[in-house]
């Protein structure tokens, strides 16, 4: 066995212990619920309410490393270099070609968590669709940067360099706005829950990597939401190019 295919070995068997330690957690946590009883004393509903919160976290943490064992693959040469290039110029570049007068908003997300959100046709925020908070966002709200903070979305939320790249990288969806409150919230790092399907002007592009092309646009096509929204790093950029400010937030 060569040291690619161990390491991918190892990997898979990390994310399958994972699995299993969040699924006994699961399994204790509801059986902690089961047993209190059918009181409405406050001591009692405080404690539900910390075993509830504590479950949605266990389950959601068990799914993300499902997620990531379904999407686990050899990582190629061209993959890596083709990232490590993004994550290292794509925000100047993009710091170049807009500026403030173009209130562009940037998310980023897990391949998989892009997923989901191209099936839901909505971008929001974690407390919405999980009852729980997993990033800075708070109800109604979703993070997201600017041009001039786009830097923490690459470095934090773009996949580039996680899980040692045997994970395909993730998706930055490129949105608009709904209005100047909305845009000033931008300068905050949130703003308000963006729902494409509903308002799909608002979505500017999903942008990501060579190798997600095909099954992003594919998503996309099923949806029913605009494939030609869908760019690789530097097809965005030479989209930017070809644009006008307002072009982009027509």
């Amino acid at each position: 066995m060569n040291i690619e295919t161990q390491k991918l070995k190892n990997m898979r068997q990390l994310f399958n212990k994972n699995i299993k330690f969040y699924t006994d957690k699961i399994k204790d946590c509801q059986q902690q619920l089961s047993d209190l009883p059918t009181t409405k004393k406050d001591k009692k509903e405080t404690r539900r309410l910390v075993l509830q919160r504590t479950l949605a976290r266990y389950i959601r943490a068990r799914h993300m490393y499902e997620q990531e064992l379904f999407f686990l693959r050899p990582r190629q040469q061209e993959d890596i270099e083709y990232r490590n290039r993004q994550y290292n110029n794509f925000a100047d570049e993009i710091r170049k070609l807009t500026s403030q007068n173009i209130p562009l908003r940037f998310h980023g997300c897990p391949i998989y968590t892009a997923k989901e959100i191209i099936e839901s046709g909505e971008i929001s925020s974690s407390v919405d669709r999980l009852g729980i908070m997993t990033s800075y966002d708070s109800s109604g709200q979703i993070s997201v940067t600017t041009s001039d903070t786009i830097s923490t979305t690459i470095n934090g939320y773009s996949g580039l360099l996680d899980n040692e790249y045997f994970l395909p990288a993730g998706c930055i969806f490129v949105v608009l706005p709904k209005d100047e409150e909305d845009a000033k919230a931008g300068n905050s790092m949130l703003m308000g829950n963006v729902n494409f399907k509903e308002s799909p002007d608002r979505l500017v592009a999903i942008i990501s990597t060579p190798e997600n092309m095909n099954r992003i646009i594919y998503w996309t096509t099923e949806n029913n939401i605009d494939s030609d929204k869908v760019f690789t790093y530097d097809g965005f950029v030479e989209y930017l190019k070809s644009m006008t400010p307002k072009q982009l937030v027509k």
